[in-house]
């Protein structure tokens, strides 16, 4: 198992774990991230005019999903790929953009794999 670390140095400050789990339920790859790095991450994008808040967007804003069930389960990888693959996220720093490919390596092992990625929050 691989293990990526953006959470020290934020001890005591709410964190995220997002890891991808293989068929036989062994974990691939685990990341722990300080809370603030995706919070801001998600704030960046607006509600799609026609259907509001959707799919790892309508968790955040609704503090549903991960919020309420830890482990959750990740069943939007291809909006969680492309919302790590959109241009919003240039305008962040290096740290964000160290998080954010790090993240996007995780999803895309896991579709290409076809392995399952859970958030836990605490």
């Amino acid at each position: 198992m691989r293990s990526i670390d953006h959470y020290t140095g934020f001890e005591g400050e709410p964190e995220y774990r997002i890891f991808s789990l293989d068929a036989t339920q062994n974990k691939q790859i685990e990341i722990s991230v300080w809370a603030g790095y995706l919070e801001t991450f998600f704030r960046r994008f607006d509600p799609s005019p026609i259907h509001g808040w959707e799919g790892l967007l309508l968790h955040f804003h609704t503090v549903s999903g991960w919020y309420e069930e830890t482990p959750w389960l990740c069943e939007e990888l291809e909006q969680f790929a492309q919302l790590l693959s959109d241009p919003i996220s240039n305008a962040l720093g290096t740290t964000y953009q160290n998080v954010l490919k790090d993240l996007k390596t995780l999803v895309d092992e896991a579709i290409e794999n076809g392995h399952q990625v859970y958030f836990e929050y605490d």
